[in-house]
């Protein structure tokens, strides 16, 4: 695994004979340099899973130390686990010249600062003592580059997190974090946390039910219920913290419950290719969505909270029309927009469809509905809907049309101009069509234009999407991991399109800082996965400086 003769003769000296599955797994990444988040009972090795990476490092550092200061920093919730680390690590280190100390509450502060005077390689304490001996200067963290938070579910749970967090700032930035045991259990947070679960709920409702939001009120709330559904679906939720020099990643893993939902969801969800990306047209994006979808047991719940969305006007038919179209959907989907002033958000879509006539009839019978108009009321901002009649064809292709147009009369006058400023002036259009088992929407000002350009580029007849270099990195991760879903957001890009505030500076260009969402499956655990590469934050840091 990597480790050198100092630390094999230790280990086998303490009757370690074969490693166990969290050193297995963890010892390798970590001796490459890697930050790690590791999950492990009680008795399993993780001691050692964390720290002979850690020692062996510290062995290539000489002796030479600064006072007061730790290369390594090992925090855990109680004296006891605390002790039991330390005398650990002595025994790996045998023979290796590594000096450790020990700070705890309980016992003999100047004991503790006169061990911490020359400086020591490791340090392992508890975060409350070490909160204080920092704040005196009686310990110095700055040339700390290594840290383990042990049993971190056990910190949160005891009410260490302020302590942590101080701790944490006394770092330098660049330090190499490896976390074991972060696991939450939902189902026992759940269960703790009912009432004010229940409370916080409640609050939303009651917030989301008042004539100002309209019938955005209703989705939100069955949306609201749908995540909770999620989280009782799960039985615990493991984050991972992943960085290199170019790329650094948050992993959110759920791991459903046998026989539930969630469980049967993620059964039926495979890797995207991302294909209809290189099937949309040539054009500059600010938001990038492409992969594969499967609702299985989600599917009628959200037709219904679709329909909910357009309240009263929501028919039979209406409802008909949706479950007509998703019958012959595919899964598969892409999706390019970009935001600019007094147009709001425009975008081209593509997705999969396995009976293109039955799209095309699916979308008639839906443009039937709204051929004398119906309004939507939201946030007090009236969207009133209205088809065109007939079909425009392109190239054998027909196109069916409608406008949206939008009254911001009844918002409050405070909040009309910031409205303004986001909210198309004039009629929005968009056009909508089924061709060689592709279904696409064009919403612009230009909408035909927009979607004549998609039906050549998905032919091949015209120029396709290709992706900047960061967006095609953040693609290729994606597909190495073989995620279902990524959406692509650059933020930069967002904030340059969309206009300034009434009163407010001009903005100044930021450059691209693009962010990844990704959602896989493809270890029956939903992973939602945030990444973005160094040049994004770099560029988000310099964008906030005043």
């Amino acid at each position: 695994m990597g480790l050198n003769a100092v630390l094999l003769k230790a280990i086998d000296a303490a009757g370690m004979a074969e490693p166990k599955p969290i050193q297995q797994q963890a010892i390798p990444a970590q001796v490459d340099g890697k930050d790690i988040l590791g999950i492990a009972q009680t008795g399993s090795g993780k001691t050692a899973a964390f720290s002979l990476p850690i020692l062996q490092r510290i062995m290539g550092l000489g002796n030479k130390r600064r006072a007061k200061t730790a290369r390594a920093l090992v925090l855990a919730p109680t004296r006891e686990l605390a002790v039991q680390i330390e005398e650990t690590i002595r025994t790996l280190s045998k023979g290796a010249h590594i000096s450790t100390a020990l700070i705890l509450g309980g016992v003999s502060r100047l004991s503790q600062i006169k061990k911490m005077q020359p400086g020591v390689d490791v340090l392992v304490a508890t975060p409350g003592r070490l909160t204080d001996l920092v704040r005196e200067n009686c310990v110095d963290l700055s040339d700390t580059r290594w840290l383990v938070l042990d049993e971190a579910d056990r910190m949160l749970d005891m009410g260490f997190w302020p302590d942590v967090q101080r701790i944490l700032a006394a770092l330098p930035a660049q330090r190499a974090p490896a976390a074991m045991n972060a696991t939450i259990y939902l189902p026992h947070v759940l269960t703790a946390y009912k009432p004010q679960i229940e409370a916080v709920r409640a609050q939303m409702i009651a917030a989301m039910s008042g004539p100002a939001i309209g019938t955005m009120g209703p989705m939100m709330t069955s949306y609201l219920d749908g995540m909770l559904s999620v989280a009782t679906d799960t039985e615990k939720a493991v984050i991972t913290l992943e960085t290199t020099p170019d790329l650094a990643s948050l992993d959110f893993a759920l791991l459903p419950r046998a026989g539930t939902r969630l469980a049967k969801f993620l059964a039926l969800q495979r890797p995207s290719n991302y294909a209809l990306l290189d099937r949309l047209p040539d054009m500059s994006a600010a938001m990038i969505f492409g992969g594969h979808i499967e609702l299985g047991p989600f599917h009628q719940g959200m037709l219904e909270m679709m329909a909910k969305m357009y309240g009263p006007a929501a028919t039979k038919e209406m409802l008909a029309g949706m479950e007509a179209i998703t019958k012959v959907m595919t899964g598969e989907m892409a999706m390019a927009a970009r935001f600019s002033p007094g147009a709001g958000m425009t975008f081209t879509q593509l997705f999969g469809v396995t009976d293109t006539a039955a799209a095309d009839r699916a979308f008639a019978a839906i443009f039937a509905l709204f051929k004398d108009g119906k309004t939507v009321e939201a946030m007090g901002i009236g969207t009133t809907i209205k088809t065109n009649p007939g079909t425009v064809a392109h190239n054998g292709v027909a196109m069916r049309s409608y406008e949206a147009s939008y009254d911001l009369s009844k918002v409050k006058e405070a909040d009309r101009k910031a409205m303004e400023a986001v909210i198309p002036k004039t009629a929005t259009g968009a056009h909508v069509a089924a061709f060689d088992h592709v279904g696409l929407i064009a919403m612009a000002p230009n909408s035909q234009v927009e979607a004549e350009r998609a039906i050549d580029a998905a032919r091949g007849k015209a120029p396709h999407f290709t992706a900047p270099p960061v967006v095609g990195q953040l693609l290729a991760s994606s597909r190495a991991r073989k995620d279902s879903m990524a959406v692509m957001i650059d933020v930069g890009a967002i904030m340059s399109g969309m206009p300034t505030m009434p009163g407010a500076a001009p903005r100044a260009p930021t450059g691209p800082i693009v962010f990844l969402l990704s959602f896989g499956c493809a270890d029956r655990n939903a992973h939602f996965r945030i990444a973005a590469p160094a040049s994004s934050a770099r560029t988000a840091v310099n964008a906030a400086k005043p």
